[in-house]
């Protein structure tokens, strides 16, 4: 099994339309996902090229809808809560039992916004802080979203 298989266990060939090199991103393990990828989200299709008997993420070529957070919060009391609101506005959150740190998967259909302005209300950049992984809603200001792409682990090349 190569690397990204791995890392990447539910990305599926390419369908109709997308490029023979390319996979897209069905699910992204948060025990991997959350300290290791920027500028990827659910649904992105991700050109790959074969190196050294493993399979590589070398760009975003599609943009799937998704954004993506980080949410680090150290009570497990207040990470219940956390994560019971998110869910309730729409994300859909992987948390790894014992860690502070999870992810927030937030669908396109979803209001960025509402989960956005929840997360800034009670972050105290302390005990609870939230960053952007990949930001893909519409809405989100030009400088927050070029901050964002220019963390990206795996470049954006959507031409």
């Amino acid at each position: 099994m190569d690397r990204l298989s791995r890392v990447w266990p539910s990305m599926r060939n390419p369908s109709v339309g997308e490029p023979e090199s390319s996979r897209r991103i069905l699910f992204c393990p948060t025990g991997w996902s959350c300290w290791g990828i920027y500028g990827v989200s659910k649904g992105d299709v991700v050109a790959t090229r074969h190196d050294d008997g493993e399979l590589r993420a070398v760009a975003v070529v599609q943009r799937g809808g998704h954004s993506t957070l980080r949410v680090f919060a150290e009570a497990s009391d207040f990470r219940q809560s956390i994560l019971q609101r998110l869910s309730e506005l729409g994300a859909s959150c992987g948390i790894t039992k014992g860690l502070s740190l999870f992810t927030a998967d937030i669908p396109p259909e979803v209001d960025f916004a509402a989960i956005d302005a929840y997360l800034d209300s009670i972050s105290d950049g302390e005990d609870i802080a939230y960053e952007d992984a990949c930001l893909q809603h519409n809405g989100v200001g030009d400088d927050r979203r070029r901050e964002c792409e220019a963390m990206a682990t795996v470049p954006l090349r959507l031409h």
